[in-house]
């Protein structure tokens, strides 16, 4: 059994020499490449914004609803600021604002709380 052992800390010790040493492959900037919907992808505030009403205009609607949601990590505020500026929209809903805090969601299910960590919420 002591020889086992130290087989696997020669082992751990090869793997992290210089030139073997594992390197992490995350991707800081990852994207997604799709084919045929060249006239469909739109750079810059001004072309999102300009495309949207040209969309809008297309469909003969005098009115329509934009919805707006974001992946972690993106400006938002600079997003909604954006389009905000360039629609000048009726009506803004912003859903983080329409959900309960983590404080009043405990009260609404504080009878349902126990310390029990099995069966327990």
């Amino acid at each position: 059994m002591q020889q086992r052992g130290i087989e696997i800390s020669l082992l751990t010790i090869d793997l992290f020499k210089e030139d073997k040493m594992l390197r992490a492959n995350y991707d800081k900037h990852p994207y997604v490449e799709i084919s045929g919907f060249d006239k469909e992808v739109y750079s810059g505030y001004d072309n999102i914004i300009k495309a949207i009403k040209e969309k809008i205009r297309n469909k003969g609607l005098e009115k329509a609803v934009l919805t707006v949601e974001c992946y972690p990590g993106v400006k938002q505020e600079e997003v909604l600021t954006a389009l905000e500026e360039g629609l000048k929209p009726d009506l803004i809903i912003n859903a983080d604002n329409c959900s309960f805090d983590g404080e009043t969601i405990t009260q609404m299910i504080q009878r349902e709380l126990t310390d029990d960590r099995v069966f327990g919420v």
